[in-house]
């Protein structure tokens, strides 16, 4: 149940943040791709928003136009899942789980793209959603003994662990804390307990 309940809030939290980035799209200032009214636009939207780690866009070529916190990603951006999927399919895109080293917390990004006013793409503007919203969701669960609930990105590095007070856990790949010898659980992927909902 407690699975269910936290995939189901992720439902809601990646469709709201679709609905944001199709809104924010049809912003003359995003269209446009104005950095100090992107910059000021993304930030006030932080401030109401505290579930999300950043808003921004990103240009053709890779560059950002317009960021409400600094941005920590390593590598070429274009080559992101939101961006390649958004620029693709022309839609919104979800990307993979990470864990960020820097900032010690754990994201998925949401992009969509932008069109310029010639009706041309220009760009892909994302969200980047905070895991640690999860936290309020479970922290009142009582687990049964010796029972935990784990979410980790395709390479079982751990995005997010219930129960982990000290947070040492987070950042670290499985086999650090179950030994394959002693490793008694059960594995599903998140979206197998929703069928995905076209954005």
């Amino acid at each position: 149940r407690l699975v269910r309940v936290v995939s189901s809030t992720n439902e809601r939290m990646l469709d709201g943040a679709r609905q944001l980035l199709i809104t924010l799209s049809q912003i003359d200032s995003v269209r446009e791709r104005n950095t100090p009214e992107c910059n000021v636009l993304f930030s006030n939207l932080m401030r109401l928003q505290p579930a999300y780690a950043n808003i921004a866009g990103i240009n053709l070529d890779g560059s950002i136009f317009g960021s409400a916190a600094p941005i920590t990603e390593r590598g070429n951006l274009t080559e992101r899942a939101y961006f390649t999927e958004a620029t693709n399919r022309l839609e919104a895109s979800a990307g993979t789980y990470q864990f960020e080293d820097v900032a010690r917390r754990s994201t998925v990004n949401i992009g969509y793209p932008i069109f310029d006013r010639h009706h041309r793409l220009a760009g892909v503007i994302f969200g980047s959603i905070d895991l640690s919203w999860m936290r309020s969701v479970v922290t009142n669960t009582d687990l049964p003994p010796n029972v935990s609930l784990t979410l980790s990105d395709s390479k079982r590095v751990t995005l997010f662990r219930h129960p982990d007070l000290e947070g040492k856990y987070i950042g670290r790949p499985w086999e650090d804390f179950y030994p394959t010898r002693v490793r008694t659980f059960v594995e599903r992927p998140l979206d197998y307990y929703l069928q995905e909902r076209a954005s």
